[in-house]
């Protein structure tokens, strides 16, 4: 087990090298520049100043060439640097931590949410096999599936309004300074994304149910006399739930880049918002640091997941 996550976290640097030199040559290939958008933020005084203009050109590093600027770069990301917001000058990290809890708390609230439907759903549809039960919850995760998340996220918002006139707050309200407050905001966000998650779950729970069933050593638990709540979680659920942790930490990593639409729409100051930010600025600093930390994140949890497997099935061995 411990050589098999050294390696697995020595696999990790390549994976981020790669990452890094992908998101650095391809966002300078983009169309627009930042020197261009600073400038024209400017007042107009200056903006056509070319002189200006190749000055802050000189100023950020982005006179040189663009190898020379990936190895000052990959210098700071050897040292634990994630680079400098051009807009800003602050450290990118900076930015991150700021907008990490939003994001860490919708995602595990959008997870929670998830498990709470799925899983019951699941193991509910699997243990009641074509019945009215088990129809209802396939077409329940069909549709989550089917309907986008930002029309579910625009309903959640509209409806209220119409109906009850009453709208989550817009200014974000972190948890421990009013937890009444920071929740009416980040549940309905949370219950959107759960929602849609929960249909995967729910699919891959009643398959992954069914096929536990079927197996000879269900029918011996069954033929010694066990009870049927003893066989089904001690021993059915377990086994099945071995896939189902594999969709829900890719759920976890995918929600901390992927709730990107929710944070637009419930005006969360979270990861999301702040990539897309970065992104619409040309903001290579912060930018290149954002995606370096996601990634980060994502390899993690494939980690974590996979060692996971050795607790809910035994047999796994790691070699």
């Amino acid at each position: 087990m411990r050589n098999y996550v050294i390696r697995r976290i020595a696999l990790i640097i390549p994976s981020i090298i790669i990452v890094s030199v992908v998101i650095f040559f391809l966002i300078r290939i983009l169309p627009g520049d930042v020197v261009d958008l600073m400038m024209a933020d400017a007042d107009s005084g200056r903006a056509g100043d070319k002189k200006t203009a190749e000055a802050l050109r000189a100023k950020l590093g982005l006179d040189q060439p663009i190898y020379v600027q990936y190895l000052q770069y990959m210098g700071g990301l050897m040292r634990g640097d994630l680079g400098v917001s051009i807009w800003s000058g602050k450290p990118a990290v900076n930015e991150i931590i700021k907008s990490l809890p939003v994001t860490m708390e919708l995602a595990i609230l959008a997870v929670i949410i998830s498990i709470s439907i799925s899983i019951p759903a699941g193991v509910i549809s699997a243990l009641k096999q074509d019945t009215p039960t088990d129809y209802v919850a396939r077409v329940a995760s069909i549709m989550s599936l089917s309907v986008p998340g930002f029309f579910t996220g625009t309903l959640i918002v509209l409806l209220p309004a119409i109906w009850w006139h009453y709208s989550p707050p817009i200014i974000y309200v972190p948890f421990w300074e009013d937890p009444r407050v920071n929740l009416q905001q980040m549940l309905p966000p949370a219950f959107a994304l759960g929602a849609i998650e929960a249909g995967v779950v729910t699919r891959m729970m009643r398959t992954t149910m069914l096929e536990v069933l079927r197996q000879d050593y269900m029918r011996t638990a069954w033929a010694k006399g066990l009870r049927d709540r003893v066989v089904i979680y001690r021993h059915a659920l377990k086994n099945a739930m071995i896939p189902v942790v594999t969709i829900i930490g890719l759920q976890v990593a995918a929600l901390m880049g992927g709730s990107v639409i929710m944070e637009q729409i419930f005006s969360l100051p979270g990861l999301g918002r702040l990539t897309v930010g970065s992104i619409f600025q040309r903001d290579y600093g912060q930018l290149q640091g954002n995606i370096l930390f996601i990634a980060a994140f994502v390899l993690m949890m494939n980690l974590i997941v996979d060692i996971a497997y050795a607790w809910f099935d035994p047999r796994v061995h790691y070699r």
